[in-house]
């Protein structure tokens, strides 16, 4: 069993009591447990640890939550494996209230905490790294809804014969759990637990990636906002008044976390350039070129060949592109500046919380002004986005006061009301070789925010 090593089972018709740091968690018959270094035992049942141990579920034991946050934070070495596990815990924590106070029943409960399992279930390597080669090879086919892993854990839940299998002989229906995932399913209480401003999934990811990094900016009171969670009847998330303190530190956590970690310069600018090398290999190495298709992509998910897929797998491809004489020279260089910590940097540099979404977008005039100066176009490499943080009005979190009104928590938080809405991004890096040249460049034509790093 994959699982014997990090999971104890306890046999069934005992019960255990079992001590660890920080408590004694008491385990009753036909109960799996693993440790969290967040929440302490997780327990999962007979049927969930059969989820768990699938070779596709796995696979998020080799695949980095942060991908190369390492590089700048050595602590981020967490999985998305130990994450899955997070949000299915937490998921379990809030939703057994729900069975409790009649909101849902047992059956729901269970596809709730599937769902929750799977969630990550469809990142390829590197995680957000690789996302950024597949958001522009496959930018016609993704809607603005979903992310491209997002779209992936939906297709593997629905064609990997070997997670369909459990599902179904556990009695649920693959496209049941999608529903879950997508917002499309009829209970709308469970699906807003799952993706919404005040989900599970970050819930878990915010204080797990601080715990790693280091970072204090991601810790929240969890516990808080746990206890003072619940659904409303349409659907929509909400909270106890006590627990707007709690919601303020977790929208603020977001805020810190996003600057610091998720779109830190340095960070950003070797995801791009992995995201490149990966482009490079995708025309070099045909087992790579075969992910480069929806069709091949729909082939390993199916015969479960995914499995394989991991961030050691790209990075034995780019071991091998390094000693394979007929790989292209470029390919090469990247792949070892890469290794050795020599990746690109950034020239240009604008990142700023604001109330609009349509910020002046300065860099495609950098990049050609830089191409003019005689900066090599492959060398240039182009980050721009602009992440939301307050969600539209089917996503907010919404605040049940003393006198039993619903209002949305920008009415009850006047620390939330005046929290910028949006986070933009926009920067230029280039290679090293051309630091020098690409800043004297900059100083001349533009009086925006640049840097030397």
């Amino acid at each position: 069993m994959l699982l014997t090593h990090y999971l104890e089972f306890i046999e069934e018709g005992l019960h255990s009591t079992s001590e660890f740091p920080g408590g004694t968690v008491t385990v009753t018959s036909g109960r799996f447990r693993v440790y969290d270094v967040l929440y302490g035992f997780i327990e999962l049942s007979r049927d969930e640890a059969r989820l768990i141990d699938t070779s596709v579920f796995q696979r998020l034991r080799r695949i980095k939550q942060l991908s190369l946050a390492n590089l700048v934070y050595p602590g981020a070495e967490h999985t998305r494996f130990a994450h899955s596990l997070g949000v299915y815990w937490l998921a379990s924590r809030v939703v057994s209230r729900l069975v409790e106070s009649g909101f849902v029943d047992e059956d729901e409960a269970a596809l709730f905490r599937i769902a929750a399992l799977l969630h990550d279930i469809g990142h390829l390597p590197y995680s957000h790294a690789i996302e950024f080669y597949y958001h522009l090879k496959f930018r016609e086919r993704i809607s603005d809804k979903f992310k491209f892993h997002e779209k992936l854990s939906h297709t593997m839940i629905l064609l990997c014969d070997e997670l369909r299998e459990v599902i179904v002989s556990l009695g649920y229906d693959p496209k049941e759990v999608v529903a879950l995932l997508t917002g499309t399913h009829r209970d709308i209480k469970l699906t807003s637990l799952i993706s919404s401003d005040l989900d599970v999934d970050r819930l878990d990811y915010l204080p797990r990636d601080a715990h790693h990094t280091g970072v204090a900016y991601g810790l929240i009171d969890r516990e808080r906002i746990l206890d003072t969670l619940t659904v409303l009847d349409d659907g929509r998330i909400a909270i106890d008044e006590k627990g707007i303190q709690a919601v303020e530190s977790f929208y603020v956590a977001r805020l810190h976390m996003y600057q610091a970690v998720y779109y830190h310069k340095t960070i950003s600018g070797y995801e791009l350039y992995l995201a490149k090398i990966y482009e490079e290999l995708v025309e070099y190495d045909p087992e790579l070129n075969l992910l480069a298709s929806p069709q091949g992509l729909e082939k390993v998910i199916k015969d479960s060949t995914i499995s394989i897929i991991d961030d050691y797998w790209l990075y034995s491809k780019m071991l091998q592109a390094l000693k394979d004489n007929y790989a292209p020279k470029q390919v090469k260089k990247r792949i070892q500046n890469l290794l050795s910590r020599k990746g690109p940097k950034t020239v240009y540099n604008v990142s700023l919380f604001t109330h609009d979404p349509k910020c002046i977008k300065d860099a495609k005039h950098v990049v050609d002004v830089l191409v003019d100066c005689g900066v090599e176009e492959d060398s240039i490499l182009v980050l721009e986005t602009t992440i939301k943080f307050l969600g539209s009005e089917d996503e907010i979190v919404y605040v049940k006061t003393r006198a039993e009104d619903i209002i949305p928590i920008t009415e009850a938080s006047q620390l939330i009301s005046n929290l910028p809405r949006y986070y933009y991004v926009e920067r230029v890096y280039v290679e090293r070789e051309y630091v020098d040249k690409a800043l004297k460049c900059i100083k001349k034509v533009t009086h925006k925010t640049y840097q030397k790093i």
